[in-house]
């Protein structure tokens, strides 16, 4: 089976570029060319100013006080002048205890905090819930010869692994479970089946 590794895509490239060009040199890609009148219409530009912004004119404005302007283009208010120096003794109409906050009804009592919480406690798994839970799981057991030397019965989850193919097998409570399987690679690619694809199969494709 053959893939294209790094020497034959760089061949690969060169043969599709070599499609794009003329046999003069000159590129086909298109023919939207930079001519010398689109270069004279450059020349012939000015920079152009903005005009400062007025109540009757769209133009250009600059931050001013407890403004400021991001790189992107975004202006914020950051803030600025006494007010974020007032103190907390000056200010009018301020609140003076937790109960004029509009909130203040959603505020959780003792009583609703020991609700919640026995609430809780109702959703907990109980001691032999668990028990029964790790009474399922896989416990290894250890290793013997084949099949024919597991015992006879045991808890369930047991589990042994089996010297002569490989595998785990559990105990389900009525028999042993395997709990895999054999893999066949046969119908995979081996690493020495696997080469890079030759120049001579690119130019093939190309050609086509």
């Amino acid at each position: 089976m053959a893939f294209l590794d790094k020497e034959g895509l760089l061949y690969l490239w060169q043969k599709i570029t070599s499609l794009f060009v003329k046999k003069d040199g000159n590129k086909v890609l298109s023919d939207k060319n930079f001519t010398s009148a689109y270069e004279e219409k450059l020349k012939s530009l000015n920079n152009y100013t903005l005009p400062a912004a007025t109540s009757s004119t769209i133009g250009g404005v600059k931050p001013g006080t407890g403004l400021e302007v991001e790189p992107d283009g975004t202006l914020n208010a950051t803030g600025g002048g006494e007010a974020d120096s007032v103190d907390w003794e000056n200010v009018k109409n301020k609140p003076t205890n937790v109960s004029q906050f509009t909130n203040d009804s959603g505020y959780q009592t003792s009583g609703d905090v020991q609700q919640a919480i026995n609430k809780a406690k109702e959703g907990l798994a109980t001691e032999e819930y668990v028990n029964n839970k790790v009474s399922t799981v896989y416990r290894y057991k250890g290793t013997v010869a084949n099949k024919e030397a597991l015992p006879a019965s045991a808890e369930i989850g047991d589990t042994y692994n089996l010297q002569d193919t490989g595998m785990n097998v559990a105990w389900n409570g009525t028999a042993w479970d395997d709990l895999g399987a054999d893999v066949d690679l046969s119908g995979y690619y081996s690493k020495e089946e696997l080469k890079p694809i030759e120049n001579s199969e690119i130019d093939k494709i190309v050609a086509s």
